[in-house]
């Protein structure tokens, strides 16, 4: 089964490679869930234009059609990547 949504954030980096942000994260198909998240990102660098990237998050889906009866989802996700500065 696979499931098509989006996310909106505001993020506001602390230091050159620490980084918060705040979203509102919305799946839409097949069903749909909709909540506030938050997360972080830690970058290191591992050269000039490399940074290596982690990043995890936690959101809470209170609305939505594809909720179980009476609770909400707590979704936490951690999300890897590599940078490169052009």
């Amino acid at each position: 089964r696979a499931t098509f949504g989006s996310e909106v954030r505001y993020e506001r980096w602390w230091t050159p490679t620490i980084g918060f942000h705040v979203s509102l994260i919305g799946v839409i198909a097949p069903e749909t869930m909709v909540g506030p998240g938050v997360g972080a990102r830690f970058g290191f660098p591992i050269g000039k234009k490399v940074t290596l990237f982690l990043e995890p998050g936690f959101a809470v889906f209170p609305f939505g059609s594809d909720l179980p009866k009476g609770n909400v989802v707590l979704w936490a996700i951690l999300n890897g990547g590599v940078g490169v500065a052009l």
